[in-house]
């Protein structure tokens, strides 16, 4: 992921005159002799007359909340799970440690496309004016929302970004789609056969619960057959992933696959989901899943820890499942159609809970 520099914020509030507010903020809780706020680049850094760190960083959350409320919407302040404790040049060693924050310029915008290819650069997908992910950094995607939120329009458009990738032939894709309510994935890929290498829907002449997850399962299967005959491959051409068509499995709607299905068929779709998790990402096998809930229950805890590209779509309560503890509780969401919450976990970017909006179509507003 690739965070952009958005738009000048029209407005008569300067750095120095939201960095005093800040300081009248805190000053209500701290006394003014012990803090210090500075802005350097894209990050503000609070410093403390404190013994220890370890202080320093129970005040973290209660910090950040002063500070996002304080620069939103000019800037958007971005919060990390753990406090992000930073050496600062200083020779005193009280102040020789400040609490990071990084910072966007503005908020997120929503782009109006004609069509996706407009937002594909190599492997690149422009998300809006804030963010762009790199396909190359992405390994398995997670996208949750109640019903309405937009789940399924962000899912499309992700197909149609990988879709975009085949007909430039800069990044191969080969889809895998499940979709057990027989909706706006199994029509997508009917429409892009050419994409899709195999789409699992209910069967009709069969009324057994059991029947559909018992043919996700022998499809898992393969894949599971395929890691290992990859392995084998990059082990022998010195661990070259690029002989590696990228495969992607798109399984939609994950808890209606499950109910009703007997729990040894549910054990092993869960055991194979997990295998295809840990070692597909090696050698570009990738797992696409799209839920209201990642319970338990219903997902492998594994699930949950491979996924680098964490999506949760409108206001609903499901973060729970998604985030650690209450890194997204004061992110403002993006009331528009689009609007969510967005994560990447990777070598090259702070895993942060970001606001996003993702592009509407013309005549989609």
């Amino acid at each position: 992921m690739r965070i952009l520099g958005g738009k000048t914020v029209e407005t008569d509030k300067t750095e120095s005159q939201l960095l005093e507010l800040a300081n009248r903020q805190l000053s209500a809780v701290y006394d003014m002799n012990t803090f210090n706020i500075t802005k350097r680049g894209e990050f503000l850094y609070v410093t403390f007359v404190l013994p220890s760190s370890y202080i320093m960083s129970e005040e973290n959350t209660k910090i950040f909340r002063v500070l996002y409320q304080t620069f939103y919407p000019y800037y958007t302040v971005l919060n990390t799970p753990k406090a992000d404790i930073v050496p600062v040049e200083s020779n005193n060693l009280e102040t020789a440690r400040a609490l990071r924050y990084r910072l966007l310029k503005g908020k997120p915008t929503q782009l109006e496309i004609n069509n996706v290819d407009k937002l594909i650069n190599g492997r690149n997908l422009k998300i809006n004016n804030q963010i762009e992910l790199d396909f190359n950094d992405i390994t398995h995607i997670l996208i949750t929302g109640q019903s309405g939120s937009g789940k399924s329009y962000t899912t499309l458009l992700l197909l149609d970004a990988l879709k975009s990738m085949n007909n430039n032939n800069n990044y191969k894709n080969e889809l895998i789609i499940v979709d057990p309510k027989l909706s706006s994935l199994a029509k997508w890929a009917l429409s892009n056969q050419e994409n899709v290498t195999d789409l699992i829907i209910p069967n009709k002449e069969v009324a057994n619960d059991n029947d559909l997850l018992s043919r996700v399962n022998d499809e898992l299967k393969m894949l599971c057959d395929e890691i290992t005959i990859r392995q084998q491959k990059m082990l022998d051409n010195n661990g070259s992933t690029q002989q590696f068509t990228h495969k992607w499995l798109i399984i939609d709607e994950l808890i209606g696959l499950q109910v009703s299905t007997d729990k040894k068929m549910k054990d092993s779709f869960h055991s194979y989901l997990s295998k295809l998790l840990v070692m597909g990402r090696e050698v570009n096998i990738h797992v696409m899943l799209i839920s209201q809930s990642f319970d338990s229950k219903w997902t492998p805890v594994v699930a949950r820890e491979q996924a680098n590209l964490l999506i949760a779509m409108g206001q609903g309560n499901q973060l729970r499942f998604m985030f650690e503890s209450d890194e997204a509780q004061e992110v403002v969401i993006p009331f528009e159609r689009g609007g969510g919450l967005l994560k990447i976990i990777d070598n090259k970017h702070p895993a942060q809970v970001l606001p996003v909006i993702f592009p509407t179509r013309k005549g989609d507003i």
